[in-house]
């Protein structure tokens, strides 16, 4: 049986790809719903004003894909000794799969409460480690609209985990799925 956290849980992922596959990959439009469903979705657990606390998911969300954004043409020009196309792969892994999701998280820090932060440190390291695994197979496989399917996978990645390191602060009785 489904309980109301993991339907929570499923229910946002969803939605977050739904709006990738809507929004056909353009970035901005992307990050700025991610953020929306995230704090509609956590709307109980932000510990600042509510609506203050939307707002700011929305605009930490646009952020932290800015952070990323400015860092991918950092490493970029960084690495001109390096093949060119390596340099590009390694620079998108870095931005988008490192800095992205670790700057992220940082700033829901912020509206969120995650509790004992010590021991999300796992989930977190283990997201990024799928998150750099697709993100470096993913161009290897046959798969209509590549953008969109990387999209997809941050963002039910991202989720999960935000998802999960809020579960993870709730009172054991009411966590079934861990």
């Amino acid at each position: 049986m489904i309980n109301k956290t993991e339907y929570r849980i499923i229910l946002s992922s969803l939605i977050c790809v739904g709006c990738v596959f809507l929004l056909k990959s353009n970035l901005e439009y992307t990050t700025i719903t991610f953020g929306l469903i995230m704090g509609l979705s956590n709307f109980q657990t932000i510990k600042i004003n509510k609506v203050l606390g939307v707002v700011l998911c929305v605009l930490f969300s646009f952020l932290s894909f800015l952070i990323a954004f400015l860092s991918f043409g950092l490493f970029s020009s960084d690495m001109s000794l390096i093949n060119q196309d390596l340099a590009n792969v390694l620079s998108l892994l870095i931005s988008a799969y490192i800095i992205a999701p670790v700057s992220l998280l940082i700033l829901y820090s912020f509206i969120f409460n995650y509790g004992n932060f010590k021991t999300k440190k796992v989930y977190i390291t283990l997201s990024i480690i799928l998150l750099l695994v697709v993100g470096y197979l993913i161009p290897y496989f046959k798969v209509f609209e590549k953008n969109i399917v990387i999209f997809s996978i941050w963002q039910i990645t991202m989720s999960f985990v935000i998802h999960i390191v809020l579960g993870k602060r709730t009172p054991k009785r009411n966590r079934q799925w861990f």
